[in-house]
């Protein structure tokens, strides 16, 4: 409880001494309440709730620019922990970088992750050792000059020539709070100070000094001065004002020999004449000039109208998204099929002898393949790690292709069937259990477009 207070007071004490401070705003005043978990090997283990700690530190941290701020922190950590019992001081430097700097989040958003990582010095067991703080953070905007900090660091601990090691992860929530005085002055909030600011009270960017662009009203880059076409677009040589293009085929009237038929800039504006499979794309646009097609396929056939060319589709007799290269994506029960194949098919014990009880697992299979005569079917055995890891392979390759026989007996072309076996590799669940190992003798089911 004595501990408790004496950190309480220290934190009361630093806003006392805040309100005296007349600093840059760049500069704050940090505060840290941090519960300790030993994570060395004098008897405890990390995160364990009867085993933590209470510690504090307090320091500066410094505004270096959006992306860096750099610190100093002193601190305290007490520790009681099954092997030994002690007051440890600590100073570091640290470096964060924060994710909130105008690139990945903006600068002044209420979330504000950081990493950060430093070197310092730690009294600990009698001695001093070097120590290596690194972790995570997130502050909350909770006003202008205060921010909620919650963090998480990993101290490793040098130990020089002492036996073990000392290394504690910390969690803390704190408080870091800008130091009062001689602030950042902006006026017009455009990221310009206004000792630097030409227009304090005109937002503008800081290539102009601070000051408003120039008014271009129709944002065709010509400001309205210049500008005889004020709120239509157009180019500088043009005086700001639209060229006219009567076809909208992207050829200004000046230079379209066919003023009024759209066609490309390289006829001259006028539509080219030659379409050899006549399906409404001309040649120049068509990726399959001699078979007929649509423009939403660029010129090529599209057998089972899905939008994807036959070209490009993987089920051309089935229509499917995009997305999934034109083939029909497996509906929740096709998707139970293969789960319950996995799930099902058994073999004999040691051998690659399918059970009868698990032929009607395939026989589904099989009529998902015969549904849909594009899609391939991949079939992957393994087995768990018990016994001679090269007959496990063999095992896993016979049995996966003991499927694959039985259903290429039905009647599915065998290349559409792919099977192999893989031994022990890519476990499912542990084999540490005879649960686990159950789970891990298997032969999976993958339906390939």
């Amino acid at each position: 409880m004595k501990k408790v207070l004496l950190i309480v007071l220290a934190f009361i004490a630093g806003l006392n001494l805040l309100n005296a401070q007349s600093s840059d705003a760049r500069w704050a005043w940090t505060h840290m309440f941090n519960w300790n978990h030993y994570d060395g090997d004098l008897g405890t283990e990390i995160f364990e709730p009867s085993d933590g700690t209470f510690g504090y530190y307090t320091g500066f941290r410094y505004y270096l620019n959006s992306s860096f701020d750099a610190s100093i922190d002193f601190g305290v950590d007490f520790i009681d922990f099954e092997s030994f019992e002690e007051t440890a001081g600590k100073a570091f430097l640290s470096v964060q970088y924060k994710l909130n700097n105008g690139y990945l989040i903006k600068e002044d958003a209420f979330v504000k992750p950081y990493l950060t990582g430093g070197v310092g010095a730690i009294s600990q067991l009698d001695d001093g050792h070097l120590l290596y703080p690194f972790g995570a953070g997130i502050r909350f905007g909770v006003s202008e000059d205060v921010d909620i900090n919650a963090q998480a660091l990993f101290n490793y601990v040098g130990n020089g020539n002492q036996v073990g090691n000392y290394n504690f992860f910390q969690v803390g929530l704190g408080a870091i709070i800008q130091i009062n005085g001689n602030k950042v002055k902006d006026a017009d909030g455009d990221g310009v100070e206004d000792k630097a600011d030409i227009c304090p009270n005109e937002a503008g960017p800081a290539s102009n000094n601070g000051c408003p662009l120039p008014k271009d009203t129709d944002g065709d880059g010509v400001i309205d001065d210049n500008d005889q076409c004020v709120n239509e677009a157009g180019p500088a040589s043009n005086n700001g004002c639209p060229l006219k293009d009567t076809d909208g085929d992207g050829v200004i009237d000046d230079n379209d020999q066919c003023v009024n038929e759209a066609g490309p800039a390289s006829n001259n504006g006028c539509p080219l004449p030659k379409d050899t499979d006549g399906d409404g794309v001309v040649d120049d646009e068509d990726d399959c000039p001699t078979v007929a097609g649509s423009k939403a396929t660029k010129g090529c056939p599209d057998s089972d109208g899905d939008g994807v060319a036959d070209k490009d589709d993987k089920c051309e007799h089935e229509a499917g998204p995009v997305s999934n290269n034109g083939c029909p994506e497996l509906s929740d029960e096709e998707q139970t099929i293969l789960l319950e194949a996995l799930e099902g098919v058994q073999f004999q014990t040691g051998k690659a002898i399918i059970t009868r009880a698990s032929y009607s697992k395939l026989d589904n299979v099989y009529s998902l393949l015969q549904k849909h005569e594009d899609f391939k079917l991949k079939i992957s055995g393994y087995t768990d790690n018990t016994g001679n890891e090269q007959k496990n392979l063999e095992l896993s390759d016979q049995r996966a292709k003991a499927a694959k026989n039985y259903i290429v007996n039905k009647g599915i072309s065998a290349n559409r069937i792919s099977a192999k076996g893989y031994g022990i590799a890519n476990p499912i669940a542990t084999n540490g259990t005879a649960a686990g190992r159950a789970k891990n003798r298997r032969v999976e089911f993958e339906i390939e477009q």
